[in-house]
């Protein structure tokens, strides 16, 4: 299973620390900190952590849900019919589009990690395709 994590640069510190708690469950992540090479151009990078990613985790705050890039992020991805799940780091106005998806509340002092990984994990075996010889079971 493998995450796209969605960010703005002042939630950095906080997208680090879920990668780390996703890589600790056995989840390969994609941040854009480390997942862009130097020499490499960083949109066209995006995309393709996009389209080869699962599902997209977007942390939302008050700056991120400003962003163009952020937005880009998130409706690309539901664009191309990935998974969105929303994370809400602080008390924020949403994009209506993204307002309807259900979010995952991280404001209080207890964060919620195991439903983070649970729902990523449901997710990922809810598409699940297995193939055996030519039959397609999904």
């Amino acid at each position: 299973m493998k995450v796209f994590i969605s960010y703005n640069s002042e939630n950095e510190d906080f997208a680090e620390l879920v990668k780390m708690k996703l890589k600790e469950k056995g989840i390969q992540v994609w941040i854009a900190a480390h997942g862009i090479r130097a020499g490499k151009e960083w949109r066209q990078e995006i995309d393709k952590g996009l389209r080869e990613y699962d599902v997209v985790v977007v942390l939302l705050n008050k700056i991120s849900t400003k962003s163009p890039y952020v937005t880009y992020e998130w409706a690309f991805a539901l664009g191309i019919g990935k998974t969105i799940i929303p994370v809400l780091t602080e008390e924020c106005e949403i994009h209506p589009r993204l307002e309807a998806v259900q979010y995952i509340d991280f404001q209080g002092k207890i964060k919620p990690w195991e439903k983070l990984i649970a729902t990523i994990k449901e997710d990922n075996t809810a598409n699940d395709t297995i193939k055996v010889g030519d039959l397609t079971v999904e």
